[in-house]
């Protein structure tokens, strides 16, 4: 997966980056950061980095838009519209 270096999401200018050590140091395969607007996905999981930065895409909508979704709910969504953008080939 080609993995942007920067997403627009509303006003806001996202860098993406991959980090060694994610999952390790913090029990994360990805992380959205509101404060410096930023996403960042683990190394060591490149065959799910298009799972893990559509879940980080997400967190970053709701941040953004102030939506109030469990992360329970948020984490099944994405799985979910991952699968579904895969199996029927759609790509934007």
């Amino acid at each position: 997966m080609d993995i942007p270096k920067i997403l627009k999401i509303g006003p806001h200018s996202i860098c993406v980056s991959v980090k060694e050590g994610l999952t390790v140091d913090r029990d994360h395969c990805g992380e959205y950061s509101p404060r410096e607007l930023a996403i960042t996905l683990d190394a060591s999981l490149a065959k799910r980095h298009d799972e893990i930065l559509l879940h980080e895409i997400i967190e970053a909508v709701c941040d953004i838009y102030d939506l109030d979704i469990d992360h329970h709910h948020l984490t099944v969504l994405s799985s979910a519209l991952c699968q579904v953008l895969k199996d029927n080939k759609i790509v934007f």
